[in-house]
């Protein structure tokens, strides 16, 4: 068992560390694909190690098993494995959990130490990016991690850091103690300043929360609780207005967001909008809302978003009210787990964190916060003693080929979805050497395959654009309007629209993008250009001083050609600031 042990919690460590690097290139967006790619494949040798080595006859079943039972469920009938590479990653989380259920319990040394060396990695890692040795992988952010944009590398480093603040709680005289200590408190010391810079307010509040209620919990006394819980209050206070007065546009932004949330829910608080949701969704309903609106500051915060920041909202957006029973069941059986010792404790805090930070970003939506925190739970129902199920041992056959069918099928996904990013990587390559009839036709082939892939939809849609082929376009973009509507969705349609002379439908298109951000122009810019070519030039001259005259949110290079074609079609008029 301590050998099983010991390898499992070798290979959970390796899955970690797996997240700070990219070992799979020659693919589109590494930063992010990589990461599914290689927890896939290293899911698949924790899911034949605990077949291997498991001795266990008789299961038991918790509270937390049955509620990652069924969330596996609902995840598997929501997102079938086969459908993108997302999904598949989604599927591979119930490989690591059964996994580390086997174990029994994981080693805590090997965890402890791959803990400090990620966050010194992860640490390291953006302090480069800061000094520019590094290239972020955002256009807007300097901070980034190894991640896509700094709010996942800042959650990841708060569920991290909370066990080792965890450790430091446990003093004791002993020199392991206090080597251990040492190294906590070095380490923290360390990666603090580079959650800082990370500039993300959802990873402070949960990691200020997760230290409050280490110290609620490790004072016995009520006294002593009461003043803690008064100072808290407090300081939730003052921090609530800091972080106002921080990012001020950030707050309205969430706060738009939320709003247009509500009247989702309102519509359908029952059944909800099904999975995929509000990704589907809530981009038209923004347009909807802000288009009856008279408020300047609503219009000047929206921008393009597929993300509630809220986990509650969007369990009750996509699933309705039972979405929101089960999302308050699972935060009951992360807060009501009654921790032994210090590994239990540390999962538990890792969980709760993720699920404050959950409250202002997308956990759902972030694959290395679900990693981390599927491991969370599985080292929790390790630990949690209360069996509701037990499974006899004349069930241990049919549960092992259960989950060498589950091994069988993520591992034919794999190599089949491999396939088809390398391929449509390779194809986008050569398209950048002008042969944009071939890569059409090669897009076309992996169209079946990859239909679910929003990454494919974004390219196959922009190389027919910038060929011309507007009437396939516009065949195609209708399965990435519904899969993924968004401002540059309708304005590609419109342009579409416009090229096969149906001037009518590629108005309403570029006003329906006008109306989902306000604030960007270039929706306005392409409604200018077309009344300027049917002859329309009061509304076209009315739309070029409009965007020529107001103050721009991001003056970026897209809007300084925007302004300069703008100069150059109506160079002889006169704008006016109204």
């Amino acid at each position: 068992m301590n050998v099983q042990r010991f390898i499992l919690s070798l290979l959970t460590g390796c899955i970690i560390v797996s997240l700070l690097i990219h070992p799979v290139q020659g693919i589109l967006d590494v930063p992010h694909q990589s990461c599914l790619f290689s927890t896939i494949f290293l899911s698949l040798f924790i899911g034949i190690a605990s077949l291997i080595l498991s001795k266990r006859k008789k299961l038991r079943i918790t509270v937390i098993d049955l509620l990652f039972i069924l969330l596996a469920i609902i995840e598997v009938w929501s997102y079938p494995p086969a459908s993108n590479l997302f999904s598949l990653g989604r599927f591979a989380l119930i490989a690591i959990y059964w996994g580390i259920r086997q174990a029994g319990k994981l080693n805590a040394i090997v965890l402890y130490a791959t803990i400090l060396i990620f966050i010194t990695s992860l640490s390291i890692y953006g302090y480069l990016q800061l000094l520019n040795i590094l290239p972020s992988h955002h256009d807007s952010f300097y901070m980034t991690g190894p991640f896509g944009n700094p709010t996942i590398y800042a959650g990841v480093l708060c569920m991290l850091i909370s066990p080792l603040i965890i450790m430091l709680s446990y003093c004791r005289k002993e020199k392991v103690f206090i080597f251990r200590n040492f190294f906590s408190i070095t380490v923290c010391i360390f990666a603090l300043p580079a959650l800082y810079l990370t500039h993300c307010r959802s990873a402070w509040m949960a990691l200020l929360f997760c230290t409050v209620y280490l110290l609620i919990q490790r004072f016995s006394s009520s006294v002593r609780r009461r003043w803690i819980i008064r100072y808290t209050f407090l300081l939730i206070i003052f921090l609530g207005c800091f972080f106002y007065f921080y990012k001020p546009g950030s707050v309205h932004g969430r706060i738009l967001i939320w709003k247009v949330t509500t009247q989702m829910i309102k519509e359908k608080p029952i059944g909800g909008f099904g999975p995929n949701g509000f990704i589907t969704e809530y981009m038209n309903y923004q347009g909807d809302y802000l288009k009856t609106q008279d408020s300047k500051g609503d219009k000047q915060f929206a921008d393009n978003n597929h993300y509630v920041y809220n986990e509650p909202l969007r369990w009750m957006v996509e699933y309705g009210l039972a979405g929101l029973i089960l999302y308050i069941g699972i935060v009951y059986a992360i807060l009501s787990f009654k921790p032994k010792g210090v590994s239990s404790l540390s999962a538990k805090m890792i969980c709760v964190s993720a699920l404050i930070w959950g409250l202002f970003s997308y956990p759902s939506h972030a694959y290395p916060i679900l990693v981390i925190m599927t491991m969370a739970m599985a080292e929790m129902a390790n630990h949690q003693r209360e069996s509701l199920i037990c499974i006899s041992p004349q069930w241990h056959i049919y549960h092992k080929i259960f989950v060498c069918t589950i091994i069988v099928v993520q591992s034919y996904l794999l190599v089949q979805m491999y396939g088809c990013h390398q391929t449509l990587f390779q194809i986008i390559q050569r398209n950048a050497t002008d042969k944009s009839e071939e890569a059409i036709a090669d897009l076309s082939q992996l169209e079946a395959a990859m239909k679910d892939e929003r990454i494919f939809w974004i390219h196959y849609c922009r190389i027919l654009s910038e060929s011309r082929q507007y009437n396939l376009l516009l065949k195609k973009i209708a399965h990435w309007e519904r899969l993924y509507p968004s401002t540059h969705t309708y304005i590609l349609k419109g342009e579409a629209l416009r090229g096969v002379g149906k001037m009518k439908e590629a108005e309403e298109s570029f006003w329906t993008a006008h109306y989902m951000v306000p604030s960007r122009q270039k929706a306005r810019y392409k409604l200018a250009l077309l009344y300027n070519q049917e002859g329309r030039l009061s509304e076209a001259m009315q739309l070029a001083n409009e965007i020529l005259t107001e103050k721009v949110k991001i003056y970026g290079f897209e809007t300084y050609e925007i302004h300069r074609n703008l100069r150059q079609i109506f160079g002889n008029k006169h704008f006016y600031s109204p």
